[in-house]
Formats: C-alpha cells, structure tokens, sequence
C-alpha cells in the first residue's frame, strides 16, 4: 500500500513540475507597448523619440504595438522600410508619417514610386474617431 501512494505522489509530482512549462509554451506573444515620446515633430529612427520599444536602438521592433497620441498634430519623418507589431493613432492626434529619403546623389533622377518605403504592421492598424493618420511616401501591409 506504500509503494502505491508513493507511486501517485511522484506522478503528482511530475505533473505539477511539468505543467507551469506547458503553460509557459502556450501563452502566446503579446506585442510590447511603444509609445512616441518625441513632441509635434522627429525622427522615427532615434530611440530617444520612443519610449519602452524592443527594436534595435530603442526604435520600434518588430514585437512592438506602436501608440501615437496627444491630441496635436505630431509629425515623424524618415520612416524607413520596417514591420512592427501594430499602429494605434488615438487622442484627437493627427499623424504625419513621412518616408526616408534615398541616401544617392542621384536620387532626383530617379522615379518617385523607388522612393516608397513599406511599413508593415503585423496585427492591427487602428485610427480612433477624431485622429488621422497621413502616410506620404510609405504603402502599408497588414499580415
């Protein structure tokens, strides 16, 4: 009768070992919120602009839901070709989002459609009723 219990307990064991990995495993991603901290005007590829995002220098990565307010006109230029989680205009904010230029001395003869850059969002796009989102330059992709 004592193998027995002890038989149990150990399956027990193991069970209660095993089980807080699985369930590690299974939750899934959740984007990591980054927000612009950069006032009415500034450069999305300066960390200093942003504040709690993963991506390399501080910028908005890959894993990150991007959160744009403040109820002013907020200007972000040189957005270059790059994917984030997620896009969020809120607040009675209007968003400027400019493309970088062609580093090339020969960019001003090059067609206009080359200097389009991709901002691909990977979950969601969402402008609150009151915000506005202008893109120029930049196509978006929703995955």
């Amino acid at each position: 009768m004592k193998r027995k219990w002890f038989s149990v307990l150990a399956v027990i064991a193991i069970v209660i070992l095993i089980s807080p990995a699985v369930v590690a495993q299974a939750a899934p991603d959740t984007p990591s919120s980054c927000t612009w901290i950069g006032g009415a005007s500034g450069v999305w590829t300066v960390g200093a602009n942003w504040s709690n995002c993963t991506g390399t220098g501080g910028v908005p990565g890959t894993a990150d839901q991007v959160s744009i307010s403040g109820g002013s006109t907020i200007t972000i230029t040189d957005v270059p070709n790059t994917t984030i989680a997620g896009l969020s205009v809120s607040g009675n904010t209007t968003v400027n989002l400019q493309a970088s230029a062609v580093a090339s001395s020969s960019a001003a003869r090059l067609p206009e459609a080359i200097l389009i850059k991709t901002l691909n969002i990977t979950t969601s796009l969402s402008v609150a009723s009151g915000s506005a989102l202008n893109m120029n330059g930049l196509t978006y992709l929703i995955d």
